[in-house]
């Protein structure tokens, strides 16, 4: 399930990084962005052009300079569907290794519970309750917002 690729860094005479070349990448990464094997050894901007205008590619030099890791949750459109990938991008020889894996599932379950939480502070807003749940481990009481207001305490405070 990881995408995975290398690519070493192409620099002007100045030193500048102006392009990577795509070494090696496994079949996982090649399905995903729907190419074939004969992109190994060609520039990154000859096979995807727009690639140099996405704030990754800035990511891949930096990684480079400073030799420092990085990894960021991206969300690309493939397919005509949104789909998001954590992304790490390692530091390697003369270039960057790059590992990917897909957490659209973990992203759009994180965004139903963003929105039932929501739904849930709204419908206690308007129905004028509160909720709460009780730890058995700790033998703490966590209330929502809506249970402060309907028992006049300051959010925070300790139950």
């Amino acid at each position: 399930p990881m995408h995975l690729s290398y690519c070493s860094a192409v620099k002007a005479y100045n030193g500048d990084i102006v392009d990577f070349n795509l070494e090696t990448i496994n079949s996982s990464f090649l399905k995903i962005l729907k190419l074939n094997k004969d992109i190994i050894g060609k520039k990154i901007s000859e096979i995807k052009p727009e690639v140099k205008k996405a704030p990754f590619w800035q990511a891949m030099i930096k990684v480079i300079e400073s030799e420092l890791k990085d990894t960021q949750e991206l969300a690309y459109e493939i397919g005509g569907k949104k789909k998001w990938f954590l992304v790490s991008t390692i530091p390697f020889l003369e270039g960057v290794l790059i590992a990917g894996l897909d957490i659209t599932d973990r992203k759009i379950a994180e965004e139903e519970l963003i929105k039932n939480y929501n739904v849930l502070q709204q419908s206690e807003e308007i129905a004028r309750l509160g909720s709460w749940e009780y730890e058995i481990k700790t033998g703490k009481f966590n209330w929502s917002e809506g249970m402060y207001r309907l028992m006049n305490l300051k959010p925070g405070t300790e139950v």
